[in-house]
């Protein structure tokens, strides 16, 4: 039969340890010296060795005793999360809510959305950084995560804010100067733009309808960072597949102009990932819920 662990003495080693003596530890925990000292006799019984030893100045752990200690942390440190989540759920909306945003979309069209949230939610103290797709969502300390397309970590709780619609764009000194591309075989003969995403792939790949072309291009330039490209677009230097949202803007300006707007490029997917794996506060689920409704 598996020995089995007392999870109370496990606890009570950590006392024991950052009080540093017995009689520290029954001060700070108001338990006696004699229960202190039978619980962890029980828990020195259960792991078949010592774990504290008398020293020049009180008690320290052994070196079992510091590995039981690290677990016992752990485990403090959770309880304590979770006494704090379950606080929060029974109360109203507070505290502080670390959001990583897309930069791309980030100071606009999320933007927009995240202010109307703080808006609606003043005692939430919102704290904002805008990543480039590199945010490590486990180790990162952020309560929200969004991104765009294809999340790669699928152990969180997610949810889909938006599906982004993407197509070609081109500026009208490059349309004066290279003429408009009538049909997707016209792209053929132009400077096209793309992310090396495009230029890995080797094709733009396109739908209308039920029908799907795949459109292989000649690349006049490619880069890492999709805002990089819209300059790029709205410079003249090339037609580039653009987002819609990241082009709204430029399209009633007049700066960028929407071509073969019946033939659409692969939708973007925007996905926020919650990072607690255990009780997920209630600011976090809020703030995702509101700019999902904002944005849909």
């Amino acid at each position: 039969m598996a020995r089995t662990l007392d999870v109370n003495a496990l606890l009570l080693l950590e006392t024991v340890a950052s009080a540093g003596s017995l009689t520290r530890a029954s001060t700070s925990s108001g338990l006696s010296i004699a229960t202190i000292s039978r619980r962890i006799a029980l828990l020195e019984q259960q792991v078949g060795t010592v774990v504290l030893k008398r020293n020049s100045r009180g008690m320290a752990p052994t070196p079992v005793g510091l590995k039981l200690l690290e677990h016992a942390r752990r485990i403090s440190a959770e309880a304590r999360e979770a006494l704090s989540q379950a606080t929060e759920m029974q109360a109203g909306l507070h505290g502080t809510l670390r959001v990583s945003l897309p930069a791309e979309f980030g100071h606009s069209w999320l933007g927009r959305a995240v202010a109307e949230f703080a808006v609606a939610h003043p005692d939430i103290l919102l704290e904002i950084d805008t990543h480039d797709g590199t945010v490590d969502v486990v180790q990162d300390p952020y309560d929200v995560v969004v991104v765009l397309g294809e999340p790669s970590v699928t152990h969180l709780v997610r949810r889909r804010l938006a599906t982004l619609r993407r197509g070609l764009y081109a500026a009208p000194k490059y349309l004066e100067r290279y003429g408009t591309p009538e049909t997707l075989d016209d792209l053929a003969t132009h400077r096209c733009l793309g992310t090396t995403l495009h230029r890995d792939e080797g094709v733009w790949t396109f739908s209308r309808r039920r029908h799907h072309r795949s459109v292989a291009a000649t690349w006049r330039a490619t880069v890492d960072h999709i805002g990089l490209l819209r300059e790029l677009v709205v410079g003249g230097v090339g037609i580039g597949m653009l987002n819609e949202i990241l082009c709204q803007s430029d399209v009633r300006t007049g700066r960028l102009q929407r071509l073969l707007p019946e033939w659409s490029g692969p939708p973007l997917q925007a996905t926020a990932m919650i990072t607690s794996r255990k009780l997920i506060p209630r600011r976090s689920r809020a703030f995702v819920d509101f700019v999902a409704r904002q944005l849909g």
